[in-house]
């Protein structure tokens, strides 16, 4: 039987991908022009004794301005190729039978072959045995958007479990075609479009490999497709008032905090204050993504496990981001739709005078209020309402402005290695938490309201090779009976790790030039480097005070910690502000962590492995007797010690 099946509207430099009849892949490759391509998979579906499979000839039809029918298929649908429509617009691919057909392609092989098809081959296209009903034919094609740089119109993703390269759209060519597309976008003026905002947005999420793969269908209006858009990559479209242009911005932390205008009480009259309980506060976020290979949800978590100690219990919250195929991408969406969440952010209502005039959705602000204790914190504008006189803003405290909110910039994830299967992960420490970070993680007023003994045990692992995405938490639980299984608590992303390639001495401030075999994230300033393996004594944390042209400058010995003089090969953690701590552990007890890695690889039927646990030491009473500093009169220093 043969069938015309229309796939999508045309777009300049659309490509042919993959044809899948029912669940099963019936070709793949890559065409742009018009081509007929022979399919013979007649055992794709058992073969004769059970459903058959597929062959016969494809024509790919791209749809461009100048296409025309052949003469073969306007001859199938009693025309010929001047009366038959071109089907231009229309990108699509024509199913047909090879009898009777030229398929030759000049050789003399390939002259004998086209004739001995002509003659045996069927009539109409192939589409099994032994079932009387049609199968959902299905095609994969790609196009960039166009108008904005085509270089970073596509962005590298992953590569599939057969090693095939992907790609996926970059939301800012996405929305500004959306914008400017005459024939089905919504045919704004060019000049109307503030073209430098969305070419700084492009380059933004190239870097950041935040690339898309959605389908926008007639049925749905486009201004919807844009905000879905926005929600995936957090950003905000809006006619700025002092342009009057369209103009786009992401949301992220790229701002000077010293240098956004302030509300405080000589500007402005507050209202409506307020701050989440933890009633309202989710501890667990879990994306829904879509797999790029059977086209089937997928999904990641994220847990904010001191949350959940403080919560007593697992508050899930849900995000449906399909339009990523990625499932590291869709790992730190999770992380940063959970920083929002789990934070008790603070909202209000300001009312300003004509002076922010100019603000628009998505500004920053800072806010200085002494009644409510307030001084310089940074807030965010959701809304802005323009009254005679005056000009009300709609606000919600900024996650970037807090300091164990700010999440990194992905650094270079370009695929370079083909996938490999997963392996044992080698560079980790667990140790306990400073008493500072403890009283961050859970909302305290100080140290001294947290509990003795009880301590928080913290996880820092790094990946093994560039092809590593994430690994999933193993705990150990009892059931009612008794028996003790493996329970997992959350899937989390590595961090960055490397080795030192030179001996580290012991010194207040260190200047490193580079940081040689860095895999994972890449550290930025206000990050934490923790040194060493092992028990609590015989690590060291500092912290990146500053990172110009790729130099790092590290401040050595915080918190609890002094400088040690570390030898070559001492490993480093990279621990961004936005970090995330294991639950509760009483002093004395030994506990255990399996680990368990995920790669780029996917392969049905292939478990993942599970590999020994991770053993700990009692934990120690560090976070409440903290290091003497030793510091001697000349300047040097005196290592001090604690039992543990």
């Amino acid at each position: 039987m043969s069938i015309h099946v229309g796939i999508a509207a045309y777009g300049e430099g659309i490509q042919l991908l993959r044809l899948k009849y029912g669940d099963k892949e019936m070709w793949n490759g890559s065409l742009t022009a018009a081509e007929t391509f022979s399919i013979a998979q007649r055992s794709l579906f058992g073969g004769l004794k059970k459903e058959g499979g597929v062959a016969g000839l494809a024509w790919w039809l791209p749809g461009d301005s100048s296409q025309t029918v052949p003469e073969t298929l306007a001859k199938k649908l009693g025309l010929t190729t001047a009366t038959c429509p071109g089907f231009r617009g229309l990108s699509s691919v024509f199913f047909t039978g090879n009898r009777g057909i030229d398929t030759s392609d000049g050789t003399v092989w390939g002259d004998i072959i086209s004739q001995l098809r002509s003659v045996i081959g069927t009539k109409g296209f192939y589409w099994g045995a032994n079932n009387p009903y049609l199968r959902k034919i299905s095609a994969r094609v790609r196009r960039p958007s166009i108008g904005l740089d085509p270089a970073i119109a596509l962005i590298r993703m992953p590569d599939d479990s057969k090693n095939r390269p992907q790609y996926a759209s970059n939301p800012s060519h996405m929305i500004y075609e959306c914008l400017v597309n005459k024939h089905w976008g919504m045919g704004e003026n060019p000049d109307l479009i503030d073209k430098t905002t969305f070419e700084a947005c492009a380059q933004t999420l190239y870097n950041e490999q935040f690339g898309l793969n959605m389908i926008w269908t007639r049925q749905s209006e486009i201004g919807k497709f844009i905000g879905e858009i926005l929600d995936h990559v957090q950003g905000a479209l809006f006619v700025h008032p002092a342009t009057g242009k369209h103009t786009l911005k992401l949301l992220r932390a790229d701002y000077d905090v010293d240098q956004v205008p302030e509300i405080n009480p000589s500007n402005a009259t507050l209202s409506t204050f307020r701050r989440k309980a933890w009633g309202e506060i989710s501890n667990e976020v879990v994306v829904t993504m879509s797999n790029s290979e059977s086209g089937q949800e997928a999904t990641v978590s994220a847990q904010d496990l001191a949350g959940i100690a403080a919560e007593g219990g697992v508050i899930s919250s849900s995000k449906n981001y399909y339009g990523v195929t990625s499932q590291p991408l869709a790992i730190k969406l999770a992380e940063r739709d959970l920083a929002a969440a789990v934070n008790p952010i603070a909202t209000c209502d300001a009312t300003v005078d004509r002076t922010f005039w100019d603000t628009v959705t998505s500004d920053v602000v800072t806010l200085s209020w002494p009644e409510y204790n307030i001084e310089r914190i940074v807030f965010r504008v959701a809304e802005v309402t323009k009254n005679r006189s005056t000009v009300t803003l709609s606000l919600y405290e900024d996650i970037f402005g807090l300091d164990l909110a700010s999440y990194l910039s992905p650094g270079d994830t370009e695929w370079i290695n083909p996938s490999q299967p997963p392996t044992p992960a080698s560079y980790y420490q667990m140790g306990t938490l400073p008493a500072y970070m403890m009283t961050s993680a859970l909302e305290l007023d100080s140290p001294a309201d947290f509990v003795y003994p009880e301590v928080i045990s913290s996880v820092v692992v790094g990946p093994d090779s560039d092809d590593d995405v994430s690994y999933n938490l193993v705990t150990y639980a009892a059931d009612v009976n008794g028996t003790v299984s493996q329970t997992d608590i959350g899937t989390k992303s590595y961090k960055g790790t490397w080795a030192f390639l030179d001996a580290l001495p012991a010194e207040a401030t260190t200047t490193l030039a580079d940081l040689p075999g860095l895999r994972g994230l890449v550290p930025e300033a206000g990050d934490f480097i923790l040194i060493g393996t092992g028990p609590d004594e015989q690590t060291e944390l500092c912290t990146v005070q500053s990172v110009t042209d790729g130099t790092y400058v590290l401040n050595r010995g915080m918190l609890d910690t002094v400088p040690q003089d570390w030898p070559i090969g001492s490993r480093a953690f990279v621990i961004p502000a936005m970090s995330t701590a294991e639950q509760n552990q009483a002093i004395g007890r030994r506990k255990s962590r399996p680990l368990r890695a995920a790669s780029g690889e996917r392969r049905e039927g292939v478990a993942r492995p599970e590999f020994p646990a991770c053993g700990v030491g009692d934990f120690c009473e560090g976070f409440s007797q903290p290091f003497g500093r030793g510091f001697e009169r000349d300047g040097s220093y005196r290592r001090s010690s604690r039992e543990c």
